[in-house]
């Protein structure tokens, strides 16, 4: 059953498709915020591209799904994930939790002001640690 839910999430054609494109993203974005990498480019992409391929994450990935869907829910996920918005979902969604992720680390590293003002007022407290 479980293969056949990742087969139906994602089969061979997206497979070599979606995580390499999670690679590119991730090293664009890695040389706009350290352009000094840039000579760096191919080992980057050769790195990422190493780690981020279905060889290198299926294990852990049937893992992953075993331990948090039982085996009727991966049937019914299976289902889902044949239909036409299930298969758009399963093409869009590495994208979409990577802008996800984008977007929150972004708003995080604009408001670094006020955690370090917080990790300051803590400090400054009797017994605040530090």
């Amino acid at each position: 059953m479980l293969c056949e839910f990742l087969v139906s999430v994602c089969p061979e054609e997206y497979s070599h498709i979606s995580l390499p494109q999670i690679a590119n993203q991730v090293v664009e974005n890695q040389l706009q915020q350290n352009p000094q990498l840039a000579p760096q480019r191919e080992i980057l992409q050769k790195f990422l591209t190493k780690y981020l391929s279905w060889a290198s994450v299926r294990e852990d990935t049937i893992t992953a799904y075993t331990q948090e869907f039982t085996e009727p829910e991966l049937k019914k996920l299976t289902e889902f994930y044949k239909t036409p918005v299930g298969k758009k979902a399963s093409e869009k969604m590495p994208q979409l939790a990577f802008i996800a992720g984008q977007i929150g680390l972004k708003k995080a590293q604009a408001n670094q002001t006020e955690l370090r003002q917080m990790l300051d007022a803590q400090q400054n407290k009797p017994g605040g640690g530090g």
